[in-house]
């Protein structure tokens, strides 16, 4: 891919491509990045839609935190559900997305009706079945991503397309704060452009 730059008024700015990074990875910056702009309404949750404590809704906590769902008290959500384990199912939500695993329960998990066996990445709209309990997990963040800036992208992304892009920013003539907001203003959209470039390439 060659640079692109973009000039307005005393501000230069350059995107290029400075290597090759996954999909996954590329999804994941782009997720965090929007995550970032939409604020409080951007945390994934899961939300209970049958069985007991039908209608209760969680925020996850923010990435690098563990959660767990069960009966029992030590759990971080309690469900009063006979058929859970005392810890049930342990939920990671890292920079990369919310990872679930069953914890050894007696009746199992099962994600969008898939029992699992080792962690699995959870997609917005999954939906989580333990023991009599029926979970979604929502993720605005994914949706947002997928439903607006992926319309124009391949349905088959290659591994080695997607690349990291770099923003170059430079600046002429006085600084003032009224500036220093413009200069960051402009960043953040060229960005959010050399983003949607990126994965739609």
């Amino acid at each position: 891919m060659k640079p692109v730059e973009v000039t307005i008024g005393g501000v230069r700015m350059r995107v290029e491509p400075t290597g090759s990074v996954s999909p996954q990875r590329t999804e994941s910056l782009a997720r965090e990045l929007i995550r970032g702009l939409m604020g409080t309404n951007a945390a994934p949750t899961i939300e209970v839609v049958r069985g007991p404590g039908a209608g209760s809704k969680r925020d996850l906590p923010p990435p690098e935190a563990t959660w767990i769902i069960g009966r029992g008290d030590e759990a971080t959500w309690v469900l009063l559900d006979e058929d859970l384990s005392r810890e049930h199912v342990e939920l990671v939500r890292g920079w990369d997305g919310v990872t679930i695993r069953d914890l050894g329960s007696k009746n199992g998990t099962r994600v969008d009706g898939v029992k699992i066996a080792e962690p699995t990445m959870l997609r917005d709209g999954a939906k989580i079945e333990l023991g009599n309990c029926e979970l979604v997990f929502r993720d605005p963040a994914e949706r947002h991503l997928h439903g607006e800036l992926m319309a124009s992208a391949p349905a088959a992304v290659q591994p080695d397309l997607p690349t990291a892009p770099t923003v170059i920013v430079e600046a002429s003539g006085a600084k003032s704060s009224r500036m220093t907001f413009g200069i960051a203003a402009v960043t953040c959209a060229v960005a959010m452009i050399a983003l949607v470039w990126v994965l739609a390439s």
